[in-house]
C-alpha cells in the first residue's frame, strides 16, 4: 500500500471516530433530557448505555445521578426510566440533607422514595456515625437501621457505641432506637427498651452521679430523659443516698395549643435520716412540686403562672442547693398579667403564700396601671402616672396572726425639659396620694398624701487626643476621653401620715421626708481598634462616682451618705477587670466592694479573681485557673475562701477555705473525662464524662444535678 493510500485510509477513520464520537454526545444528551423530562433524574457516568426495550440506562465509572434535595454516587447503576427503580453498586453513597449514607449495594425508587441498602453505613448525620446490616428508606426523611449501632465518635472502631436491633432515623429530627445497649468498647455498661434522641438540640438521654460527701454518704444519682411529648424534655429522676434513703422525681416541659407551655417538677423520698442513733432514727416524708407557665395571650399580653409547694424550709438547701436554692431560696407562687403598650401598661397579680414556714405578703389581689412618660402637645412639658390598687394580707411564718389591708396609690408627676447652654435641665413635680382601709392600730380608713419636686441636670464633655501608640501592646490608636457630670436633687415633703403609724408591706408604705443631692460624675476613655478592614470604637476604661447629700430635718446634722464607685477596664480583649464599692461616711466604713479579674492567655491558661465584701455579714475571695498541660491534659482549680463566716449557729469562723474544688480533665477524643474533688465541710469527689457532641449536660457524677462552677 503506498503513503498516499495510508494517508487516506488514516484520514477516513479519523472521520468516522468523529462522527461516532458526535453521535455519541448526541445520544447522551437525549438520554439526559429524556431522563430528565421523565421525571428530573440527571444521570451521569463515565459510560452511559440505553437499552430501549428494557426502557433502562446502565451507568459505569463515577456514576453520579441527582434527583430534587437528594444525589447518588456509585461505580456502577441500572436505571429503569418507566418505574424509576434503580439498583446500585460498589462504593455507593446517598447524600440527602447534609446526611450522608453509604453501602455495597442500594433497591431505591425514585417515585415512591423508599429503598434499602445492605451494609449501611451512616458517614454523618449531625454529630452522628453508625452502621447496619440493613438500611431501609421508608419515607423521604425517615430511614430505619437494622442489627446496628449509632455514635458520635468518627473511628472505624468507635469508643463507644449505643447499639440497637432498629434504629428509626429522621433527618434533621430524631432517632429513635428500640431494645438498646450502651457499649463502651465492647463492654455493655446499661440496656433500656427505648430510646430517643432530637437532632435539632445537644442533650443526652442519661444521667449517672455516685460520689460521696458527710451528708449523704455514698449516693448514686440517675436522670433519663424521655419524650413522650414532641419536642418538650422530660426527665425521671431514681436516686438513692446512704444515709437518706431513695428519691425519685419527675421534670416535664409541656406545651398547650393556643395557651402556652411550661415546665412541671416534681420530687418525693421517704427520708430515712441514719446519722442519729438507731432509736432516734424515724422516717420523714420530703417533698417538692413545681410549677411553672408562661402564656403569650396576644402581642401586648403575657401571663405567668408559678407554683410552688414544699414540705419544710429546708428541702431546697438540702437536696437543691447550687441549682435552686442559691439564686432563691424562697420562691413564690403567683398569677401575673401584664398588657403592655406604647403609652401605658396594665397589670394584674394574684400572690398567694403556699408554704405556712415563709413570712409573705399575700397581694389578692394587686392592679396597676402605668401611663408612660408623655409629651403634652407641642410644649416640653410631659406627663406620666402610677396608678394601684391592693389587697394585702402579711403572713407571718407559722403562725395564725396575719396582717392585713385594702390599698389605692396613685403617683402623678409633670416634668419640664429644656436646656441652659451646654446644660440638659428636667424639674418636676409629683403628688402621690394613697388610701388606707386602716392604720397600724386597727382604726379605719386614712388617706395619706405626699408632695414630691425635683432638679435633674446633666451634660457631656469630650476631647480627642491625637496619641498613637503600641506600647505593651495596648494598640491604641487616638484617645477619646468623654466626662458626663450629673446633679439630681429631690425632695419629698413630710407624708401627711407617718410611716410608723402605717402597717409596712413594700417601699410605698415607709416613705418618709426626704431632702438629698445626688452628685455624679462618669469618665470614660475609647480608642479605635481595627477589626478586618474597619476601625472600631473601644471602651478602655470607664469609672463611675456618685454621691448622695442628705439635708437633714430643720438643717440639723446634714450629711453625706452613699459614696458609690464602679469601675470597668479593658486594656486588651483577654484582660477584663470589673469594681464596685459603697463607702458610708457617717460609719466610716464600706458598706459593700467586690472586684472581678478574668484573664485568658489563648488556649493554654485563664485565670479568674473575684471579691466579695459585705459589711458585719460577708467577706470572700475566689479564685479560678484553668491550666492546659498539653492538647490531651488540663488542670482546673476553683476556691472560695472566706475570712470571716458566720455560721449557722450564730458562730464566727475566721479565715478559713468554704469551699475547694480541684478537677483533672482528659481529651478522649470523642469524650472528656474529669476526675473532681471537692472540699465543702467534707470531702466529695464526681466523675464527669462528657460527649464533645452534646457538651452542654454531661453524662456526670457529682452531687446534684448543676454542673460545677464555670471556669
Amino acid at each position: 500500500m503506498t503513503s498516499k493510500s495510508l494517508n487516506s485510509t488514516s484520514k477516513l477513520m479519523r472521520f468516522y471516530i468523529s462522527i461516532y464520537n458526535f453521535a455519541f454526545c448526541i445520544l447522551h444528551f437525549a438520554l439526559l433530557c429524556f431522563a430528565q423530562d421523565k421525571g428530573s433524574v440527571v444521570v451521569n457516568g463515565d459510560r452511559i448505555e440505553y437499552f430501549t426495550e428494557e426502557k433502562k440506562i446502565v451507568g459505569e465509572g463515577n456514576v453520579e445521578i441527582n434527583y430534587q434535595n437528594m444525589k447518588l454516587t456509585c461505580e456502577r447503576i441500572e436505571f429503569f426510566t418507566e418505574t424509576k427503580d434503580a439498583i446500585a453498586e460498589g462504593k455507593v453513597r446517598l447524600y440527602q440533607d447534609e446526611t450522608v449514607f453509604s453501602g455495597e449495594k442500594l433497591y431505591y425508587n425514585f417515585e415512591t422514595k423508599k429503598g434499602e441498602v445492605r451494609e449501611l453505613g451512616i458517614e454523618r448525620m449531625g454529630p452522628w456515625y453508625g452502621r447496619g446490616k440493613k438500611g431501609e428508606k421508608v419515607e423521604e426523611k425517615k430511614y430505619i437501621v437494622k442489627e446496628g449501632y449509632v455514635t458520635t465518635c468518627d473511628r472505624e472502631k468507635p469508643h463507644y457505641r449505643i447499639k440497637s436491633k432498629k434504629i428509626e432515623v429522621f433527618l434533621d429530627d430524631k432517632v429513635v432506637a428500640y431494645d438498646v445497649v450502651f457499649l463502651v468498647g465492647n463492654v455493655p455498661l446499661f440496656y433500656l427498651p427505648y430510646l430517643r434522641y432530637s437532632l435539632k438540640e445537644k442533650y443526652p438521654h442519661f444521667i449517672f452521679i455516685p460520689g460521696r460527701n458527710k451528708k449523704w454518704g455514698w449516693y448514686m444519682l440517675t436522670a433519663w430523659r424521655y419524650d413522650l411529648i414532641e419536642n418538650k424534655k422530660g426527665f425521671l429522676h431514681f436516686d438513692y443516698r446512704e444515709k437518706k434513703g431513695f428519691a425519685h422525681g419527675i421534670d416535664q416541659e409541656y406545651a398547650l395549643k393556643d395557651f402556652g407551655s411550661g415546665i412541671f417538677r416534681y420530687y418525693y423520698m421517704e427520708e430515712r435520716d441514719k446519722a442519729p442513733p438507731k432509736e432516734l432514727r424515724r422516717e420523714t416524708e420530703r417533698y417538692r412540686v413545681q410549677l411553672r407557665h408562661n402564656w403569650q395571650v396576644t402581642e401586648n399580653t403575657r401571663a405567668l403562672l408559678e407554683y410552688h409547694k414544699m414540705s419544710d424550709i429546708n428541702f431546697l438547701k438540702d437536696y437543691f442547693y447550687r441549682e435552686e436554692y442559691v439564686n432563691e431560696n424562697q420562691p413564690r407562687s403567683y398569677l401575673s398579667v401584664v398588657n403592655v403598650h406604647p403609652y401605658y401598661s396594665l397589670s394584674f397579680l394574684l400572690q398567694k403564700r403556699t408554704n405556712h414556714f415563709f413570712t409573705e405578703t399575700e397581694r389578692l389581689p394587686e392592679i396597676s396601671l402605668n401611663l408612660a412618660n408623655q409629651k403634652l402637645g407641642s410644649s416640653k412639658l410631659y406627663y406620666k402616672a402610677d396608678y394601684s390598687f391592693a389587697n394585702l394580707t402579711n403572713k407571718q411564718a407559722n403562725s395564725d396572726l396575719d396582717d392585713d389591708l385594702r390599698r389605692g396609690d396613685t403617683y402623678q408627676q409633670i416634668s419640664y425639659l429644656t436646656k441652659w447652654g451646654f446644660l440638659n435641665l428636667t424639674p418636676y413635680l409629683g403628688m402621690r396620694q394613697t388610701y388606707y382601709s386602716k392604720d397600724k392600730e386597727g382604726n379605719e380608713e386614712l388617706m395619706r398624701g405626699i408632695f414630691y419636686s425635683g432638679l435633674d441636670i446633666s451634660t457631656k464633655f469630650y476631647k480627642i487626643y491625637e496619641i498613637f501608640s503600641d506600647f505593651l501592646g495596648l494598640d491604641i490608636n487616638r484617645l477619646r476621653h468623654i466626662v458626663t457630670p450629673i446633679i439630681n436633687y429631690k425632695y419629698i415633703h413630710q407624708p401627711t401620715v407617718s410611716p410608723e403609724k402605717l402597717m409596712s408591706f413594700d417601699s410605698i408604705d415607709s416613705i418618709g421626708r426626704e431632702n438629698m443631692f445626688t452628685l455624679g460624675i462618669e469618665n470614660k476613655l475609647q480608642t479605635q481598634r481595627k477589626e478586618g478592614e474597619i476601625f472600631k470604637t473601644v471602651d478602655l476604661g470607664t469609672f463611675l462616682f456618685t454621691a448622695d447629700y442628705d439635708f437633714k430635718i430643720e438643717g440639723v446634722g446634714s450629711e453625706w451618705r452613699n459614696f458609690r464607685f464602679d469601675l470597668e477596664l479593658t486594656p486588651y480583649s483577654w484582660l477584663r477587670f470589673e469594681s464596685d464599692a459603697t463607702y458610708d461616711p457617717p460609719a466610716k466604713d464600706f458598706k459593700t466592694v467586690n472586684f472581678d479579674l478574668t484573664a485568658s492567655h489563648k488556649d493554654i491558661w485563664s485565670l479568674g479573681l473575684g471579691s466579695r465584701y459585705e459589711r458585719n455579714s460577708l467577706q470572700e475571695l475566689t479564685t479560678s485557673f484553668i491550666y492546659n498541660l498539653n492538647p490531651k491534659w488540663q488542670f482546673r482549680i476553683y476556691e472560695r475562701y472566706d475570712f470571716k463566716k458566720i455560721l449557722d449557729d450564730g458562730t464566727k469562723r475566721i479565715n478559713d477555705f468554704v469551699e475547694q474544688e480541684y478537677a483533672l480533665v482528659r481529651d478522649l477524643h470523642c469524650w472528656t473525662g474529669e476526675f473532681s474533688l471537692n472540699i465543702d465541710e467534707g470531702y466529695s469527689f464526681w466523675v464527669i464524662f462528657r460527649l464533645k457532641a452534646f457538651p452542654r449536660i454531661p453524662f456526670k457524677f457529682s452531687a446534684s444535678y448543676s454542673r460545677p462552677k464555670p471556669y
